[in-house]
C-alpha cells in the first residue's frame, strides 16, 4: 500500500464521507451518537487508531469497543490489502463501512439495554435430570453479545439451570453450554425471547455422560480465546463446537 492518498483517492473518499477530515496521510470521522462518540483514524498506511468520548453510556456496554473494533478491523485490512486489485480508497471505504455498522449495533443495543437483570427468582425451571442423563452440549451462534443485560442474563440462567460451558462476546457472540436436555430446551427458549440482530442454536452434541466442560461458566473477548479453550477441553468434541458455532 502506497503512504499516501492520491487526489483521486481523496476525491472519492470525500464525496462519500463529506463530514470527514481527510488529509494526503490519514482520514478521520466520527460516528456521533446519543450515547458516545467514536472517532475513527485511518492512514494511507493502513495504520488504525480510535477514540472513544468518554461516557456512562460507553461504560454501561461492559466491554471495551475500541479493543473489539480495532481488532476487527485490521483483521478485515489484513485481508484486503492482499487482493492483488486492492486500492486504497477502497479498503479505506470498507473499513469505515464496517465501524459504522459496529457502531450501529453499539447503539442499537444500548437503546434496549434495560441494564444489569437481578436475580428476582423468575420461572425458569430447574431439570429434574439426574447428573449425567440426557447431557447435551447446546452450540449458539450471534451477530453480536455485548448488551450488558443479555450478558447478564446468560450468566444467570446458567447457574439456574446448572450449565456449564464458555461464552464468545462481541463481534460475532458463540455459546457453547453443556447441561442436561430439558434445561438446555429452557435456556435457548430463553434468549431465543430477547432481541437479536441475528441468534441461532446451531445444533447439540452428545456427550454419553461424560462431561465436556468443568463446571463453571466462561466467558472470553477473543474468538481464539474461545477456540483454545474448547480445544483445550478435547480436540474432538471441541472441533465439533467450533464446526457448529463458526459454520466451518
Amino acid at each position: 500500500m502506497p503512504s499516501s492518498f492520491t487526489r483521486d483517492d481523496l476525491t472519492i473518499l470525500s464525496s462519500i464521507y463529506p463530514d470527514a477530515t481527510l488529509s494526503p496521510t490519514s482520514i478521520c470521522l466520527s460516528f456521533p451518537s446519543n450515547y458516545f462518540t467514536p472517532t475513527l483514524t485511518c492512514t494511507a498506511d493502513m495504520s488504525l487508531d480510535l477514540q472513544i468520548s468518554s461516557s456512562t453510556s460507553y461504560r454501561k456496554t461492559g466491554l471495551d469497543f475500541s479493543s473489539f473494533l480495532l481488532r476487527h478491523l485490521r483483521s478485515l485490512a489484513s485481508d484486503l490489502t492482499r487482493e492483488a486489485d486492492a486500492e486504497l480508497s477502497g479498503v479505506v471505504l470498507e473499513l469505515f463501512q464496517a465501524a459504522d455498522f459496529a457502531c450501529s449495533d453499539v447503539f442499537e443495543e444500548l437503546a434496549s439495554d434495560t441494564g444489569d437483570l437481578e436475580d428476582t427468582g423468575s420461572s425458569v425451571p430447574v431439570s429434574l435430570d439426574a447428573p449425567g442423563e440426557n447431557q447435551q452440549i447446546s452450540v449458539m451462534y450471534s451477530h453480536h453479545i455485548i448488551a450488558k443485560s443479555k450478558l447478564s442474563l446468560i450468566k444467570l440462567l446458567t447457574r439456574k439451570l446448572s450449565l456449564s460451558g464458555v461464552m464468545l462476546k462481541g463481534w460475532p457472540g458463540a455459546i457453547a453450554v453443556e447441561g442436561a436436555s430439558a434445561s438446555l430446551d429452557d435456556f435457548v427458549a430463553e434468549l431465543k425471547t430477547l432481541n437479536w440482530k441475528h441468534f441461532v442454536e446451531r445444533g447439540r452434541i452428545g456427550t454419553e455422560g461424560t462431561p465436556f466442560f468443568a463446571a463453571g461458566f466462561e466467558v472470553v473477548d477473543e474468538t481464539k480465546l474461545f477456540s483454545g479453550f474448547v480445544k483445550g477441553r478435547g480436540e474432538g468434541v471441541g472441533g465439533e463446537i467450533l464446526a457448529l458455532a463458526f459454520a466451518l
